[in-house]
């Protein structure tokens, strides 16, 4: 099942606010807050057995909501995110279960949501949503994340969605991907399910990611440096991170050249033209992320168009013009150039071709959304 993985690189911990996101990329990672569990919880982690978490969640924004767990009565707490393309597929799902199971209370809550406006972004869609998002609807505190901390970061979840079953002793009983859930639910409400089977895989789990929970622990001062928009430490502290976790230098480039756009643009226009000319020469994934990472600065002092141009040039030519994320890129590079009619003709393209990336079907609709609102922005600067 597919997941967007709160990979252990930079963007998990950061706040998203000071990243772009590339166009029409890949789902990307979840911005993961900083902790707001006790420490000797990260430690213990968070099991099928355990007693379930309280749900301090920051509002219900569909639903009556859940403040406890009923004795008796059996809880799906699903998590998600906007942005998160398996997320959105999963949704109806969701709903065809909750419609089945009746007895059995769900509710879907949002975290690791990456835009500045997240509570209006989150309230929007599930208003978009409507019938298809037929269930509770929660989102947790950006800042704060005790929801994303006490449950997901617990549990050592790495990607969402992930959905937790609450037993009617108020325990968890699984813990995993909501499209696999239709057997381990029924189940559980039959009072069938081996719940100490479901722990000893999750705790085998726990122990094989140790170093990857340490590692965090080594990003948690460029976490702090980050949420004070404090970008030369975030990149001081990143290079040393790198310095002792050599392995994870190719894995965070990206992360670093971000940081390095709020901290030193020169430099990070410096390394921005080393990456497209050695690490993304041949990679026209690297070098649209690099193009859109430059044109969306929106702090920008000094927005070298030319460089993103060139990058975003080089994409399109490694896919023969026929990518519609690297078209969308090189047009609006084209249009921030100047040439609006040369970006129009680039953004049709682009739409044209969106049906070869094999979107989920709401991703798509984002996606086309988002390329003709493009069109209509480059249309107008023509009159």
């Amino acid at each position: 099942m597919k997941r967007c993985s709160n990979r252990l690189l930079l963007l998990s911990i950061l706040s998203a606010a000071a990243f772009a996101v590339p166009a029409l990329a890949a789902d990307p990672e979840p911005t993961k807050p900083a902790k707001a569990s006790a420490p000797d919880q990260e430690d213990k982690g968070l099991f099928p057995g355990d007693k379930a978490p309280k749900l301090s969640v920051a509002k219900w924004v569909k639903g009556d909501g859940v403040t406890d767990f009923e004795k008796g009565k059996i809880y799906v707490v699903e998590f998600w995110a906007t942005w998160c393309g398996p997320c959105r597929a999963s949704i109806p799902h969701l709903t065809e279960l909750a419609h089945a199971n009746k007895n059995v209370t769900f509710s879907g809550i949002s975290v690791w949501e990456r835009d500045e406006n997240y509570e209006k972004v989150v309230e929007d869609f599930v208003k978009e949503q409507g019938a298809k998002m037929d269930y509770n609807v929660g989102r947790d505190d950006k800042t704060a994340a005790v929801m994303a901390s006490t449950w997901m970061e617990a549990a050592g979840a790495s990607g969402i969605p992930t959905a937790f079953i609450v037993n009617g002793e108020g325990n968890i009983a699984w813990i995993g991907h909501p499209m696999e859930m239709e057997k381990p639910l029924a189940e559980i409400v039959a009072g069938k399910f081996d719940v100490k089977s479901a722990r000893a895989a999750a705790e085998k789990e726990w122990q094989a990611n140790a170093s990857d929970r340490n590692m965090m622990k080594d990003l948690k001062s460029v976490s702090k440096a980050m949420q004070a928009k404090d970008y030369a430490a975030a990149l001081a502290g990143l290079d040393a991170f790198i310095k002792k976790h050599p392995e994870m230098e190719e894995q965070m480039r990206m992360d670093r050249f971000s940081i390095a756009l709020h901290a030193d643009e020169s430099r990070a226009y410096t390394m921005a033209r080393e990456m497209a000319a050695k690490d993304f020469k041949d990679n026209p994934e690297g070098l649209n992320a690099l193009a859109w990472t430059i044109l969306d600065n929106k702090d920008a002092k000094h927005l070298d168009t030319d460089l993103a141009y060139e990058i975003s040039q080089k994409s399109v030519e490694l896919t023969k013009s026929d990518n519609a994320m690297f078209l969308d890129t090189f047009a609006y590079a084209t249009f921030r150039k100047g040439d609006a009619a040369k970006a129009i003709e680039l953004e049709t393209k682009a739409l044209s071709l969106i049906k070869k990336l094999n979107l989920d079907p709401a991703t798509e609709a984002e996606m086309t959304k988002e390329m003709q609102g493009r069109i209509e922005e480059f249309s107008k600067s023509k009159k």
